[in-house]
């Protein structure tokens, strides 16, 4: 559980097998570690405290990620979080499900973040003969 800093919002977030996996074999790998991510960076020298590693040097890693992937897409900090919801979206779920999940306040939201467009909507009305 915790409170998302820039919304204000408490949280509630359950780590799937995966994820606790990768959580374990980072431990295992960095048993000294405070923070799961961990920044090992020396602060010009002088002996500070652990750190996490900030969003920044994330954005910095998705960036380079996106480059070698496909050197037109821009790939940042929300970029997982962007086609979790499309995902869910396209395997059917409800736009209120989705909005709940990525603690959004409401659907239009959810909407615009995960880019269902005008085109989506045109889409349905040729799928969907009644």
């Amino acid at each position: 559980e915790l409170v998302e800093i820039k919304t204000g919002k408490a949280r509630r977030i359950v780590v799937n097998a995966g994820a606790l996996k990768i959580m374990q074999q980072r431990q295992a790998t960095y048993p000294t570690h405070h923070y799961l991510f961990q920044s090992d960076a020396i602060n010009l020298g002088r002996h500070s405290p652990p750190q996490p590693i900030n969003r920044r040097s994330v954005a910095r890693v998705f960036e380079k990620v996106g480059q070698n992937i496909a050197p037109k897409v821009r790939l940042g900090t929300h970029s997982m979080r962007k086609t979790r919801g499309y995902a869910m979206y396209e395997a059917g779920r409800s736009i209120e499900s989705i909005c709940k999940v990525l603690n959004h306040s409401s659907p239009a939201v959810t909407m615009a973040y995960i880019g269902i467009e005008q085109r989506d909507v045109d889409n349905s009305y040729l799928e969907f003969e009644l």
